[in-house]
C-alpha cells in the first residue's frame, strides 16, 4: 500500500501521526484520534524536577474513540508475541521502537525514548524492514531484521470496521465531557506550575544531566507534549465545526491555539534562559505566562461548558 502524508502531521505525537497516516491512506477520517485528556497535572512536591512532576499520560483511549467515530482501532501485542514478517498481508504496521537501541536513531545510546512509526514490507531477499516516520517529516529507513528486533518493543495494526453512524449530538458531547474533565483541576495546576517555576524552579536540576541532548529533558519534553496535544485537539474542534457550524467551537479553538502559542514561548524560553544562563531574571516573565495560559483555557473551558448547557 502507497502511504500518503496527511494534513496537520506537526499536530500529532508519532503515535497519533502513523495511525492517521495508514487510516487516511483507506479513505477514513481521523481527526477524532485527538486526545480528549486535556487536563494539566501537576504534582506539587519537593525533592524532584519540576519536568517530573508533570503528568502527561492521558485517561481517553483514543483507538476507541476513532472505532466509535471514524470505524477504524489500533491495537499492540508485545515483541515477543509477534513476527511480523511471516504474514505479509498484515502490512503495514505500526511498531513502537526504543530509540535507545535504534541504530537510525539520533538518540541510540542516549536516551529511552519509545518511538512509533511504521513498517510498510519487508524484504525477504535483502532481510531488510521498509520503514517510514510520519512524525520525522516521513523520513525512509531501511532496517536489517538484526536491528529492526533489537529496538522493537511492540507490534500492531490498525484495524477497519465499517463505517459508524453518528450524530452530531455524540460530537457536542464528547466535547463538552472533555472539558468537564478539565474545569478547574487544570486551571488550579497550571497556576501551582507557574508558582513553583517562580519560587523553587532549579534550571541547573532539570537541564545539567541532559547538556548534550537537550529534547531528552523531562520538562522540555512534557511541555512539548502539552503544546502537541493541545494543537491537535483545535484542529479536531475546527472539525466539528466544519460539520455542525458551532460558533463556540470556533471561538474554542482559536483560544486553544493562543494557548498552545504560549506554551512553545515558555518551553521556548526556558531553553533560552537556561543556554544563557539569565534564568533567574526571567522566572517572573515565565510565572506570568503560565498565569496567562491558565486564564485562557479557563475562559476557553467557560465557552464550551455555558454553550453546550445553553443549548441542550
Amino acid at each position: 500500500m502507497r502511504l500518503g502524508l496527511i494534513e496537520n502531521v506537526g499536530a500529532y505525537n508519532c503515535l497519533l501521526a502513523s495511525v492517521a497516516t495508514v487510516a487516511k491512506s483507506n479513505n477514513r477520517d481521523f481527526y477524532m484520534i485527538a486526545s480528549g485528556d486535556l487536563t494539566f497535572r501537576f504534582e506539587d512536591v519537593d525533592c524532584k524536577r519540576l519536568g517530573e512532576q508533570i503528568d502527561i499520560v492521558s485517561k481517553v483511549d483514543a483507538s476507541y474513540r476513532a472505532k466509535i467515530f471514524h470505524g477504524f482501532s489500533w491495537q499492540f501485542k508485545d515483541a515477543n508475541q509477534t513476527v511480523p514478517h511471516i504474514n505479509e498481508n498484515e502490512y503495514p504496521l505500526i511498531v513502537s521502537v526504543d530509540q535507545y537501541d535504534a541504530k537510525w536513531s539520533k538518540y541510540y545510546q542516549k536516551y529511552h525514548f519509545l518511538h512509533y512509526l511504521i513498517a510498510c514490507e519487508y524484504d525477504d531477499k535483502m532481510k531488510v524492514f521498509r520503514c517510514i516516520d510520519p512524525y520525522y517529516n516521513y523520513a525512509n529507513y531501511r532496517i536489517s531484521e538484526e536491528d529492526f528486533y533489537n529496538a522493537l518493543v511492540k507490534c500492531g495494526q490498525v484495524v477497519f470496521t465499517d463505517l459508524p453512524i453518528r450524530k452530531m449530538d455524540n460530537y457536542k458531547q464528547t466535547v463538552y465531557e472533555d472539558f468537564i474533565g478539565m474545569n478547574e483541576e487544570n486551571y488550579g495546576n497550571i497556576q501551582k506550575f507557574a508558582i513553583n517555576i517562580y519560587e523553587k524552579m532549579d534550571i541547573h536540576l532539570e537541564f545539567d544531566e541532559y547538556a548534550n541532548c537537550l529534547d531528552a529533558v523531562p520538562i522540555m519534553d512534557k511541555l512539548r507534549k502539552i503544546a502537541m496535544s493541545r494543537d491537535a485537539y483545535a484542529i479536531m474542534l475546527e472539525s466539528i465545526f466544519d460539520n455542525c457550524g458551532l460558533e463556540y467551537l470556533l471561538q474554542a479553538s482559536d483560544l486553544m491555539k493562543q494557548s498552545v502559542s504560549l506554551w512553545k514561548q515558555v518551553r521556548a524560553k526556558l531553553l533560552k534562559t537556561y543556554l544563557t544562563k539569565s534564568f533567574d531574571n526571567q522566572r517572573r516573565d515565565l510565572s506570568l505566562m503560565l498565569k496567562q495560559i491558565a486564564n485562557i483555557e479557563r475562559k476557553m473551558t467557560d465557552i464550551v461548558l455555558f454553550n453546550y448547557l445553553e443549548r441542550n
